[in-house]
């Protein structure tokens, strides 16, 4: 049996996927052992890093021969760390001191508006009609749809892992894209956001507009 800590959508989604018990790791006291653990908890709005911090701490505590699996995020990578990044730096540290296996994505697709800037992208086409580019959107990023982002924890059990498509792609390639399926007008607007480069140790295959085309006919 496999366990994660927290709700949400990578959570949900696993637990489409895969046999799994959701126990939430800020409201128990008693954890399984000799188990699969994907530490999915963490609040991204959090204010200081402490909370997050001392979730995966309590999770250690309660676990015997549970192994772990991290996921983390390639925010620990930036120059200046938020404190959901500064807290997932600490829980990384502390999870290879352990032993514990360590997952970072590149940009994941949520197919949710209010989670990632692809889905909102698609969700005001398909709702609104237009779409918002800021600059000339040429800043890429190598999106992940959310599924196969699970598909690869499941796969991994140890070591730490930068996981990605190896394929930049870029903002305004998925609007023109969006626009031809839906009809959207294209606007541009502000400026355009830096794009983070990272290097990535492991390369996973698809095709993005077949996830973008499903995520368009479930808005229908």
């Amino acid at each position: 049996m496999i366990y994660l800590t927290g709700h949400g959508a990578f959570a949900n989604t696993f637990s489409k996927l895969h046999t799994s018990t959701i126990i939430s790791i800020r409201n128990t006291d008693i954890f399984p052992q000799n188990v699969r653990v994907i530490h999915n908890s963490a609040d991204i709005n959090c204010i200081s890093s402490e909370e997050n911090v001392s979730n995966f701490i309590k999770l250690i505590r309660l676990s015997k021969n549970n192994k772990i699996i991290l996921i983390s995020s390639m925010s620990v990578l930036s120059k200046f760390l938020t404190p959901y990044a500064e807290s997932k730096l600490i829980c990384e540290k502390l999870a290879n001191k352990l032993g514990c296996a360590i997952v970072r994505f590149s940009t994941i697709f949520y197919e949710d508006p209010k989670r990632d800037a692809l889905s909102k992208m698609i969700y005001d086409a398909k709702t609104k009609g237009v779409i918002t580019i800021y600059g000339k959107g040429e800043s890429c990023r190598d999106f992940m749809p959310i599924e196969i982002a699970c598909e690869e924890v499941y796969k991994i059990n140890n070591g730490t892992h930068t996981v990605a498509s190896g394929v930049k792609t870029s903002f305004i390639e998925c609007a023109n894209y969006v626009a031809k399926e839906t009809g959207a007008k294209i606007f541009y607007n502000g400026k355009e956001e830096k794009e983070t480069i990272v290097d990535f140790d492991c390369y996973v295959k698809f095709d993005l507009k077949r996830y973008i085309k499903r995520y368009l006919n479930k808005l229908c």
